[in-house]
């Protein structure tokens, strides 16, 4: 895990003013491939270099599916205060809520525990509704998410082990906020 940004400022009497620049924690996550083909029908090799090529190294964000953590089960994202009509998916861990910026697939959306239709729930996690929910009104959700990542540097080496097989030791992104 990677802490949110913050700025120190230490006085000649040693306090310290703490600044932080995000509430979000951003994740760095490595991944190794130890057999990347190239012959016989398969072409792992092909396909790791031109996802990587088509999102321009740490140019472009992307979508991860976390096998291990992509799933929200009746998750408060928020309550209502009669005023607001869009808020951002969340999930929480360990008492942390954390914001959702991927869906994998259609949430559904309860006010009160009675399913609701938002107006519309952008590909990045905010829903919407045509009317402020009153206040008190606690808005869950149930479904899936991806972590919108972007590759750490602007290339990958690459080992070739045998004629037709590759290793990626090393491949790592960190998660992103969206623009």
């Amino acid at each position: 895990m990677v802490a949110p940004p913050v700025t120190i400022k230490t006085t000649p009497s040693n306090r310290e003013f703490r600044f932080r620049f995000s509430r979000v924690a951003r994740y760095k996550i490595s991944v190794a491939f130890e057999f990347l083909r190239e012959s016989q029908g398969f072409h792992e090799y092909q396909q790791l270099r031109a996802f990587f090529g088509r999102v321009g190294g740490t140019f472009d964000d992307w979508l991860f599916d976390d096998v291990t953590d992509n799933h929200a089960s009746n998750e408060l994202f928020a309550v209502g205060d009669g005023v607001t009509t869009t808020f951002q998916f969340a999930r929480s861990i360990g008492g942390l809520l954390e914001p959702v910026y991927g869906l994998n697939g259609a949430p559904i959306v309860t006010a009160n525990g009675a399913q609701v239709q938002p107006r519309a729930i952008s590909d990045a996690g905010a829903v919407s509704f045509n009317q402020a929910p009153a206040a008190g009104v606690q808005l869950r959700w149930t479904g899936d998410f991806f972590w919108r990542c972007r590759f750490t540097s602007d290339s990958l080496e690459f080992t070739q082990n045998y004629r037709t097989f590759m290793e990626a030791k090393k491949v790592e992104f960190i998660t992103t906020v969206p623009l």
